[in-house]
């Protein structure tokens, strides 16, 4: 049987016809927030394909019921044949989908499934899941190495790398203890700098 479930997203009214019980909810926005990187209506729009209009928030008859705006979400459910809300859990989107998603993973996953493919980090008021932060660190890195072979001596890459590497919760240590060794020393050279205190605060 379906979960039928309304979203209020910026003021626009939405219905989805399936799995929209708390962590189906929370999947469903991972899946927005891997397809556009935002959760605003035209994000939903976009990478929730089964997401329709809806004229009342008990349109279906809606089982739960989710206000999203700025950055939080509300979660309702609606009791059986009554127009009622019933305040179920809230908070910041990315708490609220990581406790879903943590709370539910093992009687959920797959063998073959990767908890960081789903639980979000935000940076820079961007929504990104660990695995995309650990991928953009790695690519950051790489380029800047990259660069710094072919005799450039741009930093911005570092900063940008570990910014995402210290929040995927993936080998964080190792980037960092290579960088201090090697491309902090080489930086702090190439700027003519004393000591290497400012290249090493890109990593700490």
């Amino acid at each position: 049987m379906s979960t039928r479930g309304t979203y209020y997203i910026e003021k626009n009214l939405c219905y989805n016809h399936h799995d929209n019980y708390p962590v189906g909810a929370a999947f469903h926005i991972v899946d927005v927030i891997k397809a556009t990187g935002g959760t605003s209506f035209f994000d939903f729009i976009r990478g929730m394909k089964t997401l329709s209009p809806a004229t009342s928030i008990y349109d279906g008859p809606a089982e739960f019921h989710y206000k999203i705006e700025n950055g939080h979400i509300e979660c309702f459910s609606i009791p059986w044949d009554e127009d009622k809300l019933v305040l179920v859990s809230k908070g910041p989107i990315e708490d609220w989908v990581n406790n879903e998603i943590k709370n539910n993973w093992d009687r959920l996953a797959e063998p073959s499934d990767n908890i960081n493919d789903y639980l979000l980090v935000k940076i820079d008021n961007t929504f990104i899941t660990k695995t995309q932060a650990y991928e953009k660190g790695v690519k950051n890195f790489r380029e800047q190495v990259k660069w710094l072979e072919s005799g450039s001596i741009g930093n911005a890459d570092f900063q940008r790398a570990f910014k995402y590497l210290k929040v995927s919760g993936r080998l964080y240590e190792e980037f960092k203890n290579t960088y201090l060794e090697i491309y902090s020393p080489y930086l702090a050279k190439r700027y003519k700098h004393e000591n290497t205190e400012l290249f090493d605060s890109y990593a700490l």
